[in-house]
């Protein structure tokens, strides 16, 4: 089926497609040239003169910088200098001490050529230059759980511990000067000792405090408060390299909104996404604009020369025998069974591929908890170590005793909590995944099932701020497909972060009731909503308005065959923009046998 020569339809396009491919060409050359980074003589110079930039960073500092298990330089500074790295001839290599002090002797005495992820200070501007900021966090100060009532004219009176001659030292130096600090060397050991109560708070940036919390498991800390003044993090070369402030300034500043947005949403979980529209997006989205113009007019030509073979074929099929008729209606029973075998294997590839999520979330979630376990473990032994020691020389005194009682019942506390929290996740795990390879009916309560699959996708709504409210009585026991209620429950959460909730907030309530020998199941939340145009059509298969986003199309198409097919149910759906998504099911249900 071609367009035939002279068509005039094909004659616009021998126009049109050159002229398009011309814009997009342009369009990309503008791109280049905007991105690219002009030195002025000197700064070429200099460049030419020092072929390599020493940069030694905080080896503990995570998520600005640190070294990683196999040494490797990681973190937001580490993603900017890769950058400058890569579109400037800078070449900045990295040299490694095993203290922040020992980095600061070394830029005084020019060993090293600059730092990253430096906070500026009244004191370090006297032997260093700083180059504008390329991020910035609130500074905040850490407590117990069960810290209560706190008030930040309470620091008075609080001990406290900072990491030494980190930014925090200086400022609640000068903060207040007459006040006893603990110092320490790493976050994390300022996190610690707040954590087994051997100091009140600790003050730090709140991108560190967020990423030594996730990964310690440490779990009886909370941001009691916040200071006014942040942490702005720059570079800082040595007093004698200020034309390297220049250079480094330009750097930052050509560095692409979306991808400075990307670097940040990689190390910092503790802040929802933003939308950044910046030049770099505006002109990508001239280019997919100008590829879709051009796939609109092919689109429409295949649909002009479509709709002619259509009215031929018609035209033909018209005069068809009825030996030829039923033939035709024997293919379209064998393409109709093909498309229904072809439904039952998305719903085993959907429900194979849920288990799946289940089991990367169950691994993460049980990962905190046996990692706080193993630490309140570790500082039990030292306990004990320390408490035995004293035993043996003789000192122990009955202070010394109910000290080491009290940390004891404290500690086993928490190791019983965490323990106890990992063994229900696992319960919780293998009754769900028991659930979805299961086609047959069995007895379950609806109202545990439903807290068991949230549950199950804790591992995804804790990254999210998401309240979800269940409304069901616990008394209703029913004879069904438990997985399939997985299933539905499933696809409707992870569509409402997904698509529904914008910056990952919102509310949910799921509403479960019998009437009329009927269970009735209600889905909704406070969403962006879904357009009245496309109601009709959101069931579908390969339907969504999210394809770039990674939208496939078949989660509610896959919901639609479980209730219908399976559980010979009826759903409907009511939405408007701006007021969230309602979902209402009626299934016709056995009580539990």
């Amino acid at each position: 089926m071609v367009m035939k020569e002279g068509d005039p339809m094909r004659k616009k396009l021998k126009l049109i497609i050159p002229m398009l491919l011309l814009i997009i060409v342009f369009i990309l050359l503008l791109k280049y040239h905007s991105n690219k980074i002009v030195f002025t003589a000197e700064e070429k110079a200099f460049i030419k003169n020092h072929p390599e930039i020493a940069l030694a960073p905080d080896p503990n500092f995570a998520p600005i910088e640190f070294f990683n298990d196999e040494g490797i330089f990681n973190g937001i500074s580490s993603d900017y200098v890769q950058w400058i790295n890569d579109n400037t001839e800078l070449n900045i290599v990295i040299k490694t001490y095993d203290s922040w002090d020992q980095i600061i002797q070394a830029i005084k005495s020019k060993k090293i050529d600059m730092l990253s992820g430096v906070v500026p200070t009244e004191e370090r501007e006297k032997f260093l230059n700083f180059s504008e900021a390329f991020i910035e966090l609130p500074t905040v100060i850490i407590t117990r759980k069960n810290f209560i009532d706190f008030q930040m004219t309470d620091i008075e009176n609080m001990s406290l511990a900072v990491v030494d001659s980190y930014f925090t030292d200086d400022f609640l130096s000068e903060k207040y000067p007459n006040k006893n600090i603990v110092k320490v060397k790493t976050v994390l050991d300022g996190i610690k000792l707040v954590s087994f109560g051997q100091v009140d708070a600790y003050v730090e940036s709140l991108g560190a405090i967020s990423y030594y919390l996730e990964e310690s498991g440490i779990s009886n800390i909370k941001v009691a408060g916040e200071f006014e003044e942040s942490s702005s993090y720059h570079f800082a070369v040595r007093d004698d390299y200020e034309i390297l402030i220049s250079i480094l300034n330009k750097a930052i500043e050509k560095i692409p909104e979306n991808e400075k947005a990307d670097i940040f949403r990689k190390w910092v979980t503790l802040y929802p996404e933003s939308t950044i529209i910046n030049q770099e997006l505006f002109i990508t989205i001239l280019i997919i604009t100008g590829i879709l113009v051009l796939i609109s007019i092919l689109s429409f030509t295949w649909n002009y020369t479509l709709k002619k073979e259509v009215a031929r074929k018609a035209s033909i099929i018209e005069k068809l025998n009825k030996n030829e008729k039923r033939k035709l209606k024997k293919i379209v029973k064998e393409k109709t069974e093909e498309l229904e075998q072809t439904n039952k294997e998305l719903l085993v590839a959907e429900r194979i591929a849920l288990v799946g999520r289940l089991v990367s979330g169950v691994a993460h979630e049980v990962n905190t908890p046996l990692g706080v376990a193993i630490t309140a473990a570790t500082h039990l032994k030292n306990k004990n170590s320390k408490l035995n020691q004293k035993l043996v020389d003789g000192t122990l005194t009955k202070y010394d005793l109910e000290l080491y009682i009290s940390s004891v019942e404290e500690t086993t506390d928490i190791l019983n909590l965490n323990l106890e929290k990992a063994g229900a996740l696992i319960k919780n795990f293998k009754k769900i995944a028991v659930n979805q390879n299961i086609d047959e009916k069995t007895d379950f309560n609806l109202s545990e099932h439903i807290d068991s699959t949230i549950l199950s996708l804790n591992y995804k709504l804790k990254k999210t701020n998401c309240n979800i409210q269940v409304i069901c009585p616990k008394n209703i026991n029913i004879y069904s497909h438990p997985g399939f209620f997985s299933q539905i429950l499933t696809n409707f959460i992870m569509n409402s972060i997904n698509h529904g909730f914008v910056k990952d907030k919102g509310n949910i309530t799921i509403v479960a009731k019998i009437v009329d020998e009927k269970l009735l199941l209600e889905y909704s939340d406070d969403g962006s909503g879904i357009e009245e145009q496309h109601l009709d059509k959101i069931f579908e298969p390969f339907f969504t308005t999210t394809r770039n986003k990674g939208g496939s199309g078949l989660g509610l198409n896959i919901v639609y065959n479980i209730v219908t097919s399976k559980l010979k149910g009826t759903i409907d759906v009511s939405s408007s923009i701006g007021k969230g998504v309602k979902f209402s099911i009626q299934i016709p249900i056995e009580q539990s046998k």
